[in-house]
C-alpha cells in the first residue's frame, strides 16, 4: 500500500513524501466519512495496534497537509499580486498566473477537506471510547 510506503520513507521527512501522506489521508477520511465498511477495511489496512491512534495518524497528516495547502495558496496570492504589477510578462507567467488563481480561489476544496479533518477528529474521538 502506496500509505504503508510513504509512512516509512516519511521517516527521513521529505516533503514529497509528506505531501502524499497528507493527500492519502484526506482522501482515506473521504472514503471513511460516510460508510463504515471503508472506515473498518482502512483502519485495518493501516500501521499500528489501536484505531484511536490509526485515527490520529490520519488526522495529524491531513492536519499538516491543509497547514501547507493554506500557507501555500497565501504565498500564491502575494505572488500573484505582485506578478500583476509586472509588465514583462511572458506567456508562461500568464499560465502560471491563471492556476495560481484557481488555486486561490478554490474555496471548495478547503470545504471539503475542512469537513474530513472534522470527520477524522470525531473519528479519533469516537476511537478512544
Amino acid at each position: 500500500m502506496v500509505y504503508l510506503q510513504q509512512n516509512e520513507a516519511g521517516k527521513k521527512s521529505n516533503v514529497s513524501a509528506e505531501l502524499l501522506r497528507g493527500h492519502l489521508a484526506v482522501l482515506f477520511g473521504l472514503l471513511m466519512r460516510e460508510s463504515s465498511v471503508n472506515e473498518r477495511i482502512i483502519l485495518e489496512a493501516l500501521p499500528g495496534e489501536r484505531n484511536s491512534v490509526k485515527a490520529e495518524s490520519l488526522l495529524h497528516e491531513a492536519r499538516d497537509f491543509v497547514n501547507f495547502y493554506d500557507d501555500l495558496t497565501s504565498r500564491l496570492a502575494v505572488a500573484a499580486e505582485e506578478g500583476s504589477k509586472n509588465d514583462d510578462k511572458t506567456p508562461a507567467d500568464f499560465w502560471i498566473d491563471s492556476r495560481a488563481e484557481r488555486m486561490i480561489r478554490d474555496s471548495k476544496s478547503q470545504h471539503v477537506v475542512h469537513d474530513v479533518i472534522s470527520f477524522l477528529a470525531t473519528l479519533c474521538n469516537r476511537c478512544t471510547r
